[in-house]
């Protein structure tokens, strides 16, 4: 296993941006220096990163897919391929975000994409009733590419009043049973699901999703703002696409969006693209919650990342066009057409955010919401080496992941 030195670097930590080195053993981050340059061990390699910025590899917990590859698939060639793609752009892991028709074709999905997951079993929250093996097969990063890290089911618990893009004929109430089977088909690595909590059965779902381990997010949702605290109280830690496919605020009905902005358990997703969110609305759910309760993401599809055009998804007819996707039928967006580093970008350029801010929105908090930040989404001794080199620009420059070169500017 290689030993290197990241020496000449602008470290972006937690706290601010300092010039440092980074010492990577193998897979890991062996420790970390900041201020005077540190004297690496001779047995490093040195990597000389010019002045640039070195921060956690960014993940992307919320996309359906992106430059042509679709994960809402049972095609484990499309994840693999997507894994490949979207580490040019700085992202060292990812949820395979998907749902389907029917409870049959989510199992095949998830049984059939497991094998690449990351092999790190959930720690359970709570006594559960299943105890499923972590998935078997290459696990994780495979051959230059971003990590799986596991699944986000959006849906099928969700209210079709706030459905979105998806069909109604995808939706059905909310059960317990059924979610069980799904987390036994995934090998344990379901990690977040996004449901509405004001759904027939839903109290017993969000039980059941918080003691097998996975994070249970409120979205697509029409609660009222007692329902989503109901939520709370039993477990919901999470919202899935703040402001999107959900009650709109109201100063006598304030819903889910009155939760947010009032209760510190709770992590608020922002497809951080300017189109599905007006910035002005992003700098308001920063001042309410903070950065450190927000995460970036991109609600990526199949399109994202590639020309304007036509084209098709899940048997819908879509349209890219000006950095929106649109159901040609009804002018619905269907989902996210940017990559994660420029919502890190517009972060910076649009909501009045500090560049170390932007860079934990959508890397350290996006590991916490999981509870997987004692590894990932961070830059410090013991954690994962997944990390990237970003220019003045904040394009990126060069990914890393598990310590390995991974690609440079594309």
């Amino acid at each position: 296993m290689a030993k290197r030195a990241f020496t000449n670097a602008r470290l972006v930590l937690p706290g601010g941006i300092v010039t440092g080195t980074l010492l990577v053993d193998g897979e890991c981050i062996t420790s970390v220096h900041t201020g005077a340059a540190a004297i690496p061990p001779d047995d490093y390699e040195l990597v000389d990163c010019g002045g640039r910025y070195l921060a956690p590899g960014l993940i992307d917990i919320h996309v359906h897919g992106g430059g042509g590859f679709d994960l809402m698939t049972d095609d484990i060639e499309q994840v693999r391929g997507y894994a490949r793609w979207i580490a040019t752009r700085g992202i060292t892991s990812f949820l395979v975000s998907t749902c389907g028709r029917d409870h049959a074709e989510i199992t095949r999905r998830l049984r059939a994409i497991a094998p690449v997951v990351e092999p790190r079993p959930l720690a359970p929250r709570g006594p559960h009733p299943l105890t499923p093996s972590p998935p078997g097969g290459e696990g994780g990063s495979f051959g230059g590419a971003a990590r799986v890290l596991g699944f986000h089911l959006e849906g099928p618990y969700i209210n079709p009043v706030r459905k979105g893009a998806f069909p109604p004929p995808w939706l059905r109430a909310a059960s317990a049973d059924e979610y069980r089977e799904l987390f036994e088909a995934s090998g344990g690595t379901i990690r977040q699901v996004t449901l509405a909590p004001e759904l027939p059965g839903a109290d017993d779902l969000v039980r059941a999703v918080v003691a097998s381990g996975a994070v249970a997010a409120i979205g697509h949702t029409d609660a009222t703002y007692d329902e989503a605290m109901r939520a709370i109280d039993l477990g919901a830690t999470h919202v899935t696409h703040c402001f999107n496919a959900m009650r709109p605020f109201g100063h006598r009905d304030p819903g889910v969006l009155g939760a947010v902005m009032t209760s510190d358990a709770l992590t608020a997703e922002l497809i951080g693209d300017g189109a599905h969110v007006d910035y002005a609305a992003a700098r308001v759910l920063v001042r309410a919650k903070g950065c450190e309760r927000i995460v970036l993401i991109t609600d990526g599809m199949p399109m994202a990342g590639t020309p304007d055009g036509a084209g098709e998804w899940e048997g819908q007819a879509i349209r890219v066009d000006g950095g929106k996707a649109v159901r040609v039928s009804d002018g619905t967006i269907i989902g996210g057409v940017i990559t994660l580093d420029q919502t890190v970008r517009n972060a910076v350029l649009h909501m009045d955010v500090a560049l170390h801010d932007a860079v934990a929105m959508a890397s350290t908090n996006a590991a916490r919401a999981l509870g997987l930040g004692d590894t990932y989404g961070v830059l410090a001794s013991g954690a994962a080496a997944d990390f990237v080199l970003l220019d003045d620009a904040l394009s990126v420059t060069e990914t890393w992941v598990a310590g390995e070169f991974v690609v440079c500017s594309r």
